[in-house]
């Protein structure tokens, strides 16, 4: 597992950043709050949390990598 996260840690593989999400006002809070929640999962079950949100990491990554791809083909019409 450690391998695995190390690898993909050092791979080219696009992944969603932070600084792309734009969240509309009235999610702020919601989202405050389950990261909150999630802080709290972190302190009393960490190994059971940490699982969940790797798995959830790698579902994600197919995703970032078509978005990635149609964003690139999007661009490259757009700039002929």
């Amino acid at each position: 597992t450690t391998l695995a996260g190390a690898l993909v840690m050092v791979s080219s593989l696009p992944s969603y950043s932070w600084g792309s999400i734009r969240l509309r006002p009235s999610m702020r809070l919601p989202l405050l709050a389950a990261i909150g929640l999630l802080a709290g999962a972190l302190f009393t079950n960490p190994w059971p949390t940490l699982a969940i949100l790797s798995v959830l990491y790698a579902g994600a990554l197919p995703l970032a990598v078509r978005s990635y791809r149609r964003r690139s083909v999007r661009d490259a019409a757009g700039a002929a």
